[in-house]
């Protein structure tokens, strides 16, 4: 049985903000920017096709699980009434203030974390700025993908 932990049970979550990068149609993708401030954030972009597989929409809230025991995490779509930490996704290669068009449409869609350095390593991102799994599995669960690195960091 796969047991995962809710991200907000594990780290501080107080910075969160929801923008991504370019990606694949059939890919999620996982990359580490670095702000004007020198701050690190994850991003995460989610394929048009796994969108369409996962019946998700521009503005949904998602929110992430991991799975230590199995190095993997999930992107989970979660309802308005949740209580824990969760971002809207955001319509990709839009222009500033357009993404109110895409609002409920299924498109290329992402968000940002603000990510720690305990963050990135939890994450596998601590010496790299690119990850693409091989395999992404869809379900009931929502996305679900191996971490690029064995799960390292403990409480």
């Amino acid at each position: 049985m796969i047991e995962y932990r809710n991200i907000s049970d594990m780290f501080d979550m107080k910075h969160r903000r929801g923008v991504g990068v370019k990606s694949n149609q059939r890919q999620v993708r996982v990359t580490v920017t670095e702000e004007k401030t020198g701050k690190k954030s994850l991003s995460f972009c989610i394929g048009l096709e796994l969108m369409q597989q996962l019946r998700w929409v521009c503005h949904d809230r998602v929110t992430i699980d991991f799975d230590c025991a199995n190095s993997s995490m999930a992107i989970r779509r979660v309802t308005v009434d949740y209580k824990g930490v969760a971002w809207a996704l955001g319509a990709r290669s839009t222009g500033k203030g357009m993404t109110s068009q895409y609002i409920g449409k299924t498109v290329r869609s992402g968000f940002r974390i603000t990510a720690t350095p305990i963050m990135l390593k939890a994450f596998g991102m601590d010496d790299c700025t690119e990850y693409i799994p091989e395999k992404c599995e869809t379900g009931n669960y929502g996305l679900r993908f191996t971490l690029r690195k064995k799960w390292t960091v403990s409480n």
